[in-house]
């Protein structure tokens, strides 16, 4: 039997974020031509890599992975979801075929993609890496 994993201990040794480089990242994209907030969620995402890496800009990651947890939650078939019932196994076969934007993204960015049916209405294979 294998001991308890003391989470306590592991948050030890995550560093916190330093709002420094979060801030410096937001001012540096602000002042870039195109207009505040044209790169969506992009923009939060270089200020977070920059908090966590203490860095601006922040450094290209090294050995990415995308990891998808796949799974219906049933709000579709109560008819107030934005997807039909039955498109979430559409993105999973979309996405084990390369057809995802998510698979376009990690084959840009050379990052194998994990794929894991937590509870995808329908039988897939279990957890597929592509």
């Amino acid at each position: 039997m294998t001991a308890p994993l003391d989470l306590d201990a592991l948050s030890t040794l995550v560093e916190p974020l330093d709002d420094g480089a979060g801030a410096a990242a937001r001012e540096r994209l602000a002042a870039l031509a195109g207009p505040p907030g044209a790169l969506g969620r992009l923009d939060d995402l270089v200020c977070w890599l920059a908090a966590v890496q203490g860095a601006d800009p922040p450094r290209d990651p090294v050995r990415a992975r995308v990891v998808v947890f796949a799974g219906d939650h049933g709000v579709a078939a109560a008819g107030v979801s934005a997807y039909p019932p039955g498109s979430t196994v559409r993105m999973v076969d979309l996405l084990r075929a390369g057809g995802a934007v998510t698979g376009a993204l990690a084959r840009a960015a050379d990052a194998p993609v994990r794929l894991v049916d937590l509870a995808v209405d329908a039988d897939t294979p279990a957890d597929v890496a592509t």
